[in-house]
């Protein structure tokens, strides 16, 4: 069962909405792109039912569209409802209007950013997978076109050459820090620590998920490969892999860039 929605722009609906008889309050869930985003909505994808709730992501829902690739952006603010949902798959702040911000539990998952630009080049360079399987197709010609580019290029270059992408991410979201319904969780707090990070989560969004469901669903996730490998997914959890591979000038180039943004979050420079 789905529950169709219509766009402010009155143009049919891209996606449906899943249906929920949860009478619970809706809740958010943000990441920032290579910061443990695909653990955090893997988690929440499967505890969200648990509890009774839908998990939703309207980013997800509107990501393989062929007129998304053209460049067209939806209004998605017509799929928030107050009661019964899990909106998740965020690693950027919409240019949306969220409805339920102001009431919504939140919670931003953030990392230092050496570690997301690090992860960022292995992802492009190795292990991110084609946007199709037809290598005749333009779409795959030009991916692989870009990815050799990158395995081409030094990473301090890299990472240095993107860091402006980092610093928009961190800035759609500074107007969301200070808002009381957020709980803000740092990566290097809760890699190694799943379980006392899930039950913040279950406390912070009023959710009750039987322990042992819960120790179900986290060991599906729970990954921590023995050494790096740069064409797995899960290249490796370890905070601070960053000092395996950026030298001090790029290291300080970084700091710099996102001075502002690594004091808010409590990370030393």
């Amino acid at each position: 069962m789905t529950l169709s929605f219509k766009l402010k722009s009155g143009e049919k609906p891209p996606v449906d909405l899943p249906e929920t008889e949860s009478e619970a309050q809706s809740v958010l869930a943000f990441s920032m792109a290579k910061a443990g985003s695909t653990l955090l909505f893997d988690l929440l994808h499967d505890l969200a039912p648990a509890a009774g709730l839908a998990y939703f992501s309207p980013e997800n829902a509107v990501w393989g569209r062929k007129d998304r690739k053209a460049g067209k952006v939806y209004d998605m603010s017509p799929v928030f409802r107050d009661k019964g949902y899990c909106y998740g798959g965020f690693r950027f702040y919409p240019a949306y209007d969220v409805p339920v911000i102001e009431t919504a539990p939140s919670i931003l998952l953030v990392r230092d950013p050496k570690d997301m630009l690090v992860s960022n080049y292995f992802s492009n360079a190795f292990s991110h997978r084609p946007p199709t399987d037809d290598e005749e197709s333009p779409a795959y010609q030009q991916f692989m076109k870009r990815r050799e580019r990158i395995r081409n290029t030094d990473i301090n270059d890299y990472v240095r050459q993107i860091v402006g992408n980092t610093q928009r991410m961190f800035a759609s979201y500074r107007a969301l820090l200070h808002k009381p319904t957020l709980k803000i969780f740092r990566y290097e707090d809760v890699i190694e620590q799943k379980r006392p990070w899930v039950d913040e989560i279950l406390e912070h969004f009023g959710w009750a998920v039987p322990g042992e469901t819960v120790d179900e669903i986290i060991a599906r996730y729970d990954l921590f490969p023995d050494a790096e490998k740069p064409d797995a997914h899960v290249r490796q959890v370890k905070p601070g892999n960053y000092r395996e591979h950026l030298n001090k000038q790029t290291v300080t180039a970084i700091n710099a860039a996102l001075a502002e943004d690594l004091a808010i979050l409590g990370y030393t420079r």
